[in-house]
């Protein structure tokens, strides 16, 4: 599945999103959010939380990570990177 523009996920609405492959624009995830199957994001990343993108390999534009987020085959950042707390 792919989404064409922004995007924001959250717990409640992840169910939705359960196949999303692609986000052609920028992307928001908080709260316990588990996105498997994600692997693009074009715009930036802003993600809070625990929320899991185990098949995240590349964010176009900048990344926000915040909280205990795990992004395990991230390989590549287009913007800059922020990292805080224990992600």
């Amino acid at each position: 599945m792919k989404h064409i523009g922004d995007l924001k996920i959250t717990e409640k609405n992840q169910n939705q999103f359960n196949i999303l492959k692609e986000v052609t624009g920028s992307l928001d995830v908080s709260g316990n959010a588990k996105l498997d199957a994600l692997e693009t994001v074009g715009g930036y990343l802003y993600v809070s939380g625990s929320a899991k993108l185990d098949a995240l390999e590349t964010v176009g534009g900048s990344l926000n990570v915040y909280g205990s987020a795990k992004l395990d085959a991230l390989e590549t950042v287009g913007g800059y990177l922020y990292v805080s707390g224990s992600a």
